[in-house]
C-alpha cells in the first residue's frame, strides 16, 4: 500500500506533462498546411490549400533586421560625411542591419488565424510563389 501512494501521484504527474507537451507543442493545422507550400506554386494551388487570401501593402507586411554588406556600409558612411549629413552607424551592433520585408514580390498575400495567432505571408512574382513566412504570437 506505501509504494502505491507514490507511484500514483508519478503517473498522473507524467500523464500531465505528456498532454501538456502535446497541446503545447504539437503543429497547429494552418501551420501544417504552410510546411506544404513550395516555390513555384500559382496562386490557384495556394489558395486551394488555405482559401482566398488578402492582398497586402508592402508597408503591412513584417520587417525583419538583415546584416548590411560592410562595403556598401562604408561607402554609405563616406557619402554622408562628404555631403555633411551625419553618418548613421551601428549602435547596438559592431555591423550595420537594415530592415526588409520578410517576403518580397509583386503580389503579397496573407492568411491569419485570430483564434490561433497565426499569420502566413505569401510573396508572388508572375503569378508563382517565391517567397513564404510563418509568424505567430502564440508562443505557449
Amino acid at each position: 500500500m506505501r509504494r502505491l501512494t507514490w507511484v500514483l501521484p508519478i503517473v498522473v504527474l507524467g500523464a500531465l506533462v505528456a498532454v501538456a507537451y502535446f497541446v503545447l507543442f504539437s503543429d497547429t493545422e494552418l501551420y501544417r498546411k504552410y510546411q506544404r507550400i513550395q516555390p513555384g506554386m500559382s496562386v490557384a494551388e495556394v489558395e486551394e490549400m488555405f482559401g482566398p487570401g488578402e492582398i497586402v501593402a508592402r508597408d503591412r507586411v513584417p520587417m525583419i533586421n538583415v546584416p548590411v554588406n560592410p562595403e556598401d556600409a562604408r561607402a554609405a558612411y563616406e557619402r554622408a560625411r562628404r555631403e555633411g549629413q551625419s553618418p548613421v552607424t551601428a549602435t547596438s551592433r559592431d555591423y550595420p542591419t537594415k530592415s526588409v520585408p520578410v517576403v518580397d514580390g509583386d503580389v503579397i498575400r496573407v492568411w491569419e488565424s485570430r483564434e490561433t495567432l497565426e499569420w502566413i505571408y505569401v510573396a508572388f512574382k508572375d503569378g508563382l510563389v517565391c517567397g513564404t513566412h510563418y509568424r505567430t504570437l502564440n508562443y505557449l
